[in-house]
């Protein structure tokens, strides 16, 4: 039986993790290099750099799996074989030899991390201005005392998941409980009991609490940039747990 999705405590605006890899493939790294190059400015050298190799390795995907094999194969007895096989396939696509690809490999990595970095650091010094003109409007206690009244809603969303949640997380634990003890020897005759008719109107509560609550950051977004966080790593976001719980004078200190 499959465990149960226990709710996170708090609905904060979240971003998905980057999925990890040893080098990038080009069809996931070109939202680096496009990011780079969509200015109507051109793209700085090693921006054309990035954009020339990942063209030459579109569509390459199926080679390039092949490739990390051997790779990680290395030295093994099954490289060779596959060496061999790269060595017949890749002319067809430009490249010279198996040499020649792992070249190109490792030069789009470096560029995709060097133009990822730039991108990163960009988005921070950007957000750092946003925060010395956001810390200068907030001493206005008329501009605090409205945005305290817009979060109305946030709060109220924060209130229903702090309720509703604990109801569902609680019967999640036990059921991962009993269903691993299930599997143990012996645990043939332990119950896992389903969800009450409770329980599964706490987890829908608490869900579209959740959702409320990101509407309700991404609507303020648009006329509060402090609010704007996406691509910003969790450190640097607000907590919305004090945020749902702060008055117009901890609202004033919360950027």
């Amino acid at each position: 039986m499959p465990g149960k999705q226990t709710l996170v405590p708090s609905p904060a605006v979240m971003a998905p993790a980057p999925a990890a890899s040893s080098a990038p493939a080009a069809s996931t790294a070109s939202s680096a290099a496009s990011s780079s190059s969509s200015s109507a400015e051109p793209a700085p050298p090693q921006d054309r750099a990035l954009i020339a190799v990942r063209d030459k390795l579109t569509g390459l995907d199926a080679l390039y799996k092949l490739f990390r094999t051997y790779r990680a194969l290395d030295i093994l007895p099954e490289a060779d074989a596959i060496h061999d096989q790269l060595a017949r396939e890749l002319p067809r696509f430009g490249f010279a030899s198996v040499e020649a690809f792992a070249g190109d490999v490792d030069h789009f990595a470096r560029a995709f991390e060097a133009a990822a970095s730039r991108i990163a650091l960009d988005l921070l010094a950007r957000y750092a201005a946003v925060l010395a003109r956001e810390a200068q409007r907030y001493r206005d206690p008329a501009v605090v005392k409205v945005l305290h009244q817009r979060l109305a809603g946030f709060r109220a969303s924060e209130q229903t998941f702090r309720i509703s949640a604990p109801i569902w997380n609680a019967y999640a634990a036990r059921a991962d409980h009993d269903a691993e003890a299930r599997r143990l020897p012996g645990g043939g005759g332990v119950h896992v009991e389903p969800p009450s008719i409770e329980q599964l109107l706490a987890k829908a509560n608490a869900q579209a609490a959740r959702a409320g609550a990101e509407v309700s950051i991404d609507v303020l977004a648009r006329d509060y940039p402090i609010f704007a966080e996406q691509g910003l790593p969790t450190a640097l976001r607000i907590d919305k747990t004090r945020l749902a719980a702060a008055d117009e004078r901890g609202l004033a200190r919360q950027p």
